[in-house]
């Protein structure tokens, strides 16, 4: 399964975009995989200064055999715009 996130901003608020994008998945695969990169893409936005104005798009998938991840992958660009 796969998920995506895309948001731009102030940190503050494309943090606040990460949290409310896992709204989008209902329960499965997708959004457990989401939730668990949130945190991760979080603490990247986070490395931003307060002021600055981020880009941030994201996705990322993973494989499942009998319910245990076997390969997970994620690509990420953040950019600073101003």
């Amino acid at each position: 399964m796969s998920w995506s996130v895309s948001a731009s901003g102030k940190p503050a608020d494309v943090a606040a975009a990460i949290d409310t994008a896992v709204a989008r998945y209902g329960p499965g695969q997708s959004r457990d995989e989401f939730e668990e990169a949130a945190p991760h893409l979080k603490g990247l936005v986070a490395c931003a200064g307060p002021e600055q104005t981020l880009t941030v798009s994201a996705s990322g998938h993973a494989t499942f055999v009998d319910g245990k991840k076997t390969y997970g992958a994620i690509t990420a660009s953040i950019t600073t715009t101003g």
